[in-house]
């Protein structure tokens, strides 16, 4: 496939949530450890002025939201479109033979500009779905924060078949669809008595919970809406590589009859390259 398609891949990788360190809290990343410095040895003393440093860590290399060979290619296309366009007098009469007539080169310009609107078109896909991407891990976060409020104060009040009935020793699920159900059956399980009675004894009275049922909610809604943006990213992407695929042929296609052109007229100058 040309193009770089798989780039719609990197934002839609975090769908499902990170894996959770405890039953209630998000998961974190635990500190890595700085590299200690280690002297050498030699004829058995310490050389404590000498040290090892730690290795390097390879730079990672910067990733384009568009395909760099694609945007040279676009920019040599437009030179050579240029070329035609402004043919002096000596070169302007040759062109037709070659093919190269005003209604071609304006078909080509169309062409390019084609691929320049899909090469914006998606720049701002993958610019929608970086941004959906941050507000479903914003909102996620958030959201198993308050479930671990709820669930911790809940154990405080209710007895083991309270536990089982607002689900209070399961771990919260990894998995974001299964995560949904669990929450809301919680929480409206939360609003029946006994519990609910016993919760308004707590910070996380009836007005709290119904609080939480519209957070879920609109976690939910930010999920579906970036399965939506995902999808329209990947659309963006293969209609980029589409275009592109046209103007590299129209581009080669022009370079075959330049090069010739040259061949047969070598001291004709302005011809495009």
């Amino acid at each position: 496939m040309d193009g770089n398609e798989n780039e719609t891949q990197d934002a839609t990788a975090s769908s499902a949530p990170e894996k959770q360190t405890g039953g209630d809290a998000p998961s974190a990343t635990a500190p890595r450890d700085a590299g200690s410095v280690t002297s050498e040895r030699t004829d058995g003393k310490s050389e404590d002025a000498e040290t090892t440093a730690p290795p390097a860590k390879p730079r990672r290399r910067k990733r384009h939201t568009q395909p760099k060979a694609d945007m040279d290619l676009l920019s040599d296309y437009q030179i050579i479109i240029e070329g035609l366009e402004l043919a002096g007098e000596m070169l302007a009469p040759l062109l037709p033979a070659y093919g190269l007539t005003p209604e071609v080169v304006a078909r080509h310009r169309e062409e390019r500009a084609a691929a320049l609107a899909a090469v914006d078109a998606r720049q701002m896909a993958i610019a929608a779905q970086r941004y959906a991407a941050d507000e479903q891990r914003t909102r996620y976060d958030a959201m198993v924060s308050t479930m671990g409020i709820f669930r911790q104060l809940a154990r405080a009040v209710v007895d083991e078949a309270g536990e089982i009935a607002l689900s209070l020793n399961e771990p919260l699920p990894t998995t974001i669809g299964i995560f949904f159900s669990l929450a809301r059956q919680a929480l409206r399980a939360a609003q029946a008595e006994p519990y609910a009675s016993l919760l308004a004894t707590t910070t996380f009275g009836p007005t709290r919970i119904a609080a939480a049922l519209t957070e879920l909610d609109e976690l939910e809604e930010t999920f579906y809406r970036r399965q939506q943006v995902d999808h329209d990213a990947k659309i963006a992407t293969r209609a980029r590589n589409d275009a592109m695929r046209v103007v590299r042929r129209s581009i080669r296609a022009l370079r075959i009859e330049l090069r010739a052109l040259r061949r047969t007229h070598p001291k004709v100058v302005g011809v495009p390259k």
